[in-house]
């Protein structure tokens, strides 16, 4: 039945049900296909890293339930991992700028491939890397990470820090400046502003050269949005142009 019979979307195949009636996949007590499913994260900073990391197990259990699939206990190396969804934060763009993770879950259905189908020896390798490929794309067609991990959120806890400096102004900070920039209480007028979105200033640091950058460090205490931390380093810039200088200019650290 499709849609064009029913008036709705089929239902996504589980894995093994995709190799039904082939024979490409020969049912086994103890043999088990294993492949691997790889997703690149835009997680630029150690709260956004955090953040995915506990939104691991929610595509755990996603994959567990619905495609048929089980996370597999040890990689295709034999090494025993800690977690069932391996997680490489070391992984970089080309360019190396931004500091990106790359989610690597290793999966297995039951059965194994039946590489007998083909004669030839380099076919049967050819074949069993094709069908890992067709099950790679089903899952990431109906069974993708749900949580928005192009675009992810700020983990609660995890310090996170905004520099401001006066990039636009050749004498940089003024003394008049210079004198708010070392003075406590004009600090505290921040606090309303990062309490409005649930965050907390835990420290700041003030130059003591008027070339110098403020670093402000502060932590959300609950799970937050990308989109929330933009408003937060927008309200942030606004109160540095209106009571301190109209050329203030603001960028998050790679913490």
């Amino acid at each position: 039945m499709n849609q064009a019979t029913t008036g709705k979307d089929p239902e996504p195949l589980s894995m093994a049900k995709i190799l039904e009636g082939t024979g490409l996949l020969s049912p086994s007590p103890i043999s088990s296909t294993y492949f691997t499913v790889t997703v690149h994260a835009d997680a630029v900073f150690k709260a956004q890293v955090a953040w995915v990391k506990k939104m691991l197990p929610k595509w755990g259990e996603l994959l567990e339930k619905k495609s048929g699939t089980h996370l597999a206990v040890t990689d295709l190396s034999g090494k025993f991992p800690d977690e069932r969804i391996e997680f490489d934060d070391d992984y970089k763009t080309n360019g190396g700028e931004f500091h990106n993770v790359r989610l690597i879950a290793h999966l297995w259905i039951k059965g194994a491939i039946n590489n007998q189908t083909a004669a030839h020896p380099r076919m049967r390798r050819m074949l069993a890397g094709q069908i890992k490929k067709v099950l790679y794309e089903e899952i990431m067609a109906n069974f993708p990470p749900p949580f928005n991990y192009k675009n992810p959120g700020y983990a609660a806890g995890v310090k996170c820090i905004f520099s401001l400096r006066n990039g636009y102004n050749p004498s940089w900070w003024t003394k008049k400046e210079m004198e708010k920039i070392n003075d406590k209480q004009f600090y505290k007028q921040l606090d309303p502003i990062f309490s409005n979105k649930g965050a907390e200033l835990i420290q700041f640091s003030a130059p003591q050269k008027r070339t110098g950058t403020i670093i402000l460090s502060f932590k959300f205490k609950t799970d937050t949005t990308y989109a929330d931390v933009r408003k937060l380093e927008k309200n942030v810039l606004e109160f540095f142009e209106k009571n301190l200088s109209e050329t203030a200019w603001i960028r998050q650290e790679f913490d």
